[in-house]
């Protein structure tokens, strides 16, 4: 199971919700998951709202608030999938709730945006919009979460209820900390510790890549250090032998040639008395003074 699925089939089941924030639910539920149809009849043309639901459960939830909230008993309709959109659940709404819910003024005309008071009970207006139109990344991958507005206007809403920015007609969060906050204050417990988990291996990948990467790095250009010591080291030979190369320095010179991928530390333990880290550095610096020395010596034009 996807962690969109999961999200919405748990805010699915929720029970606990006060009858204010059951109607902000309701309210986002319609509202990003509706679409506006006029519908002719004996009496004249009326508005009715379709809800698109993608899970049963949701569905249900959806027309359990607007027969205990509203008192009405709306038509559920279970769709056939197409090319382009899974099956789903259509669920019409009518009548003056749609007033009641911001979807319609007191005339009849629809209205755009979050309107109050569902505007005061953000966390269960966006658990309404999750059910019918957020998306949340799953395992292994970068965070993101999503809902998708019917407008801009309506996603510039969303986003001012929750302190955030829209990016078009989109609400998009990629902070993992935000996102846990947000899945916390909707109540989604099980989904938060799913999410939380793969939020916390992939950064735990993530260190150890950088690590490793950094290991590699360093073993590079250690590699290559060494190698250039080694050239000077050898510069030097070929100039004055080993007998012209004082005895502390010609002791770490062959036990560098003898171990190319050492360490400076591991070096100096290979020494004879061991020497410290410091001192092995310090040396290889003489012999790099000394190469220079020799090399001028050699070529008195150079520099």
């Amino acid at each position: 199971m996807s962690l969109t699925t999961a999200l919405r089939e748990e805010l699915a089941h929720l029970p606990g919700r006060d009858d204010d924030g059951r109607q902000a639910e309701l309210a986002a539920m319609v509202r990003f998951g509706g679409s506006l149809t006029l519908r002719g009849g004996a009496d004249g043309t009326r508005v009715t709202v379709v809800v698109r639901c993608g899970h049963g459960a949701v569905a249900r939830r959806l027309r359990e608030s607007v027969l205990d909230l509203l008192g009405d008993r709306p038509t559920v309709i279970q769709s056939a999938g197409t090319l382009d959109r899974t099956s789903a659940y259509l669920v019409e709404l009518a009548g003056p709730g749609l007033t009641t819910l911001g979807l319609l003024d007191a005339d009849g005309r629809p209205q755009r945006g979050i309107r109050p008071p569902h505007t005061g009970r953000p966390l269960d207006y966006l658990a309404g919009a999750v059910m019918v139109a957020g998306r949340l990344s799953g395992t292994g991958q970068p965070v993101h979460f999503e809902i998708a507005a019917p407008s801009e206007p309506t996603a510039a809403d969303l986003a001012a209820m929750l302190s955030r920015r829209a990016t078009g007609a989109r609400v998009v969060i990629k902070s993992g900390e935000a996102v846990g906050d947000l899945l916390i204050g909707m109540g989604a417990h099980g989904t938060f510790l799913e999410f939380d988990q793969s939020r916390m291996r992939r950064e735990l990948r993530g260190r150890v890549n950088r690590s490793v990467n950094a290991e590699r790095a360093n073993l590079r250009r250690s590699t290559a250090a060494a190698a250039g010591q080694i050239d000077r080291i050898n510069g030097i030979v070929a100039a004055i032998g080993w007998d012209g190369m004082p005895a502390e320095l010609r002791d770490v010179a062959l036990v560098r040639i003898a171990n190319p991928a050492a360490s400076l530390a591991d070096l100096g333990q290979l020494l004879d008395p061991p020497v410290g880290k410091a001192t092995v550095h310090r040396r290889l610096a003489r012999i790099d003074q000394l190469a220079q020395e020799t090399a001028e010596q050699i070529d008195p034009d150079t520099g």
